[in-house]
């Protein structure tokens, strides 16, 4: 089961050494690495080859983690360069000259792309921005680079005014997905499976992107409302998107819950998947239902209700 994880920038202990880098040291298993985060309002320039103005918070110098990257790209993983997330928020006007910052510092890392983790403060209601980015980054894309988005838990569920941040990947995905070579849903910090459904996340972004999609889990204590994952929810993910996972994060203590090398060690049968809808209002469907992609039959409460904190 291929897997793709993110990796802090800022967790990575210094070295001089490229194969000393816990970055250089991946599992086999995974396929992935989204190395976290470059900041959208890049200042970097081709040929550089330091960390000022990129917003990345590696303590070694940039030819050490090129190394690293290279040694990756060499057993064939993906390696993206992650922009934005919750500590770099993309502006309300990001550049075509910033795009072509971005694609600089990637060219020069040696790294496979871009991946777009957008997080406005006001959600939906700057849905034209996400179609705007996408389409910067694409039109400044270097060919033979990857361009894909982290999409949000509950993006691309129907708008409403319970929740600000629901359907806010809607838009960009139908105006300008087809540009993207994939999409991670971050299926985690949206509350307890009884609260918040990642198989109705999966089918209503299926519904609007046709490009594979990943959908995410966090080890540890999720950084809202404290859950912690199961082995059930990890194999629920990987049955129900034909073992398309991302893990948030590979630096990550995984507090009791699955570690990376228990998730990398599953062995989860995949069948066809069973589509569940997802909700359009706050709705309760709890009853005895076959597993997506398993022919087991599961007590699965897909209830959703809209929450605030979102």
């Amino acid at each position: 089961m291929p897997v793709g994880v993110y990796y802090q920038s800022w967790s990575e202990p210094w070295s001089s050494n490229p194969s000393n880098l816990t970055l250089a040291k991946m599992e086999s298993k995974i396929t992935m690495v989204y190395i976290s985060f470059a900041q959208p309002g890049c200042t970097y320039k081709a040929g550089q080859k330091t960390w000022a103005g990129t917003g990345l918070q590696f303590s070694m110098d940039f030819a050490v983690v090129a190394g690293a990257i290279k040694i990756l790209t060499d057993r064939k993983v993906t390696v993206m360069i992650s922009v934005g997330g919750a500590t770099y928020p993309y502006p309300n006007t990001f550049t075509a000259l910033e795009a072509e910052s971005l694609w600089a510092l990637v060219k020069d890392l040696g790294a496979s792309g871009i991946d777009i983790d957008w997080e406005p403060a006001n959600g939906s209601k700057d849905s034209p921005i996400f179609s705007q980015i996408i389409s910067i980054y694409d039109s400044a894309k270097p060919a033979g680079l990857e361009l894909s988005a982290a999409c949000w838990s509950t993006g691309a569920f129907p708008v409403t005014s319970v929740s600000v941040y629901q359907g806010m990947n809607i838009q960009g995905l139908k105006e300008q997905g087809h540009k993207l070579s994939w999409i991670n849903i971050m299926s985690y910090d949206a509350g307890p499976p009884q609260a918040y459904s990642a198989v109705a996340a999966y089918v209503a972004y299926s519904d609007i992107f046709d490009g594979p999609i990943y959908l995410g889990v966090e080890i540890g204590t999720q950084a809202w409302g404290g859950y912690l994952i199961t082995d059930m929810d990890v194999q629920l993910a990987i049955e129900t998107s034909n073992n398309h996972i991302f893990i948030w994060s590979y630096q990550k203590a995984p507090n009791g819950t699955p570690s990376i090398k228990d998730i990398l060690d599953m062995n989860v049968t995949v069948s066809p998947v069973i589509a569940i809808p997802a909700p359009v209002t706050a709705v309760t469907t709890s009853s005895l239902v076959s597993c997506p992609n398993c022919q087991k039959n599961l007590s699965l409460n897909l209830t959703y209700t809209p929450a605030s904190f979102m």
